[in-house]
């Protein structure tokens, strides 16, 4: 008698390992998230050298009006003229008066020609020798164009006797170029009639008793006055300041004339 056996089941067939990948094929295909990770690194760090290249060559911005520069370049030649911009911060210009203001000065020195002082009240009130009271600003709008004013120490003394028969002697040129003479010292009244008498000067001598003038036209030093002499215009204007010896102080003025 035969005896049959039966087989045992058959197993399913187990599935191939699969393939591993080489690290070359994972080189070239990083995956999504390497990607990612990437994009977020540059992002961080900035662009390209050649990206900035491009950024800095471009015109920044005035941080104050907010409008960009115009660029340098020749229309025609591949860059566009572009119109001058104007900024609405620039102050506007102080309106012209057409003629310069005078100076309120205490004053005058070597350092005022050329410049225009206030002659209104300037150097107080004087006395002529005949005893008028005026000031100098009465004095030089009463002229044709102005004043010379020559300063001594004291009358009738050798120096000042020099000086004021130079001006005297000078007194008609000097009158014919549109200026009136004036001398100015300290002495009394009296003092200067009879100078004025006895030399037959043609001008008139003014008296400065509290040195107001004299300090002003800068003639004044300590217990005296400094020889000197000065040309105002009418309108205020210092054209001659100097101090010297009688025969320099009217060829100041001649000098001046000319």
């Amino acid at each position: 008698m035969v005896e049959l056996r039966k087989r045992p089941a058959r197993e399913d067939p187990v599935a191939p390992p699969a393939k591993r990948s080489s690290s070359k094929t994972n080189a070239k295909q990083p995956s999504k998230v390497k990607q990612v990770v990437t994009k977020a690194k540059e992002a961080i760090a900035g662009p390209t050298k050649s990206e900035e290249t491009t950024a800095t060559d471009l015109p920044a911005a005035n941080s104050q009006t907010g409008v960009v520069p115009e660029t340098t370049g020749t229309a025609g030649e591949g860059v566009d003229a572009a119109p001058a911009t104007t900024s609405t911060n620039a102050a506007a210009p102080a309106p012209a008066t057409g003629r310069a203001a005078a100076a309120t000065v205490k004053q005058l020195g070597s350092y005022s020609v050329g410049t225009k002082v206030d002659l209104n009240g300037f150097g107080g009130t004087v006395t002529t020798h005949d005893g008028k009271k005026v000031t100098l600003g009465e004095l030089a709008s009463g002229a044709e164009k102005g004043v010379v004013v020559f300063t001594y120490p004291k009358a009738s003394t050798p120096g000042c006797t020099t000086q004021a028969c130079l001006f005297r002697d000078n007194y008609k040129p000097i009158g014919d170029a549109g200026y009136a003479v004036y001398g100015l010292s300290t002495d009394s009244e009296k003092s200067n009639t009879n100078f004025v008498t006895k030399k037959e000067l043609p001008y008139p001598l003014l008296c400065d008793p509290k040195a107001s003038l004299t300090h002003a036209i800068g003639m004044k030093k300590p217990g005296s006055t400094t020889r000197g002499v000065v040309v105002l215009d009418k309108d205020g204007t210092v054209r001659v300041w100097q101090q010297a010896g009688p025969q320099a102080t009217l060829d100041a003025v001649l000098g001046f004339l000319k």
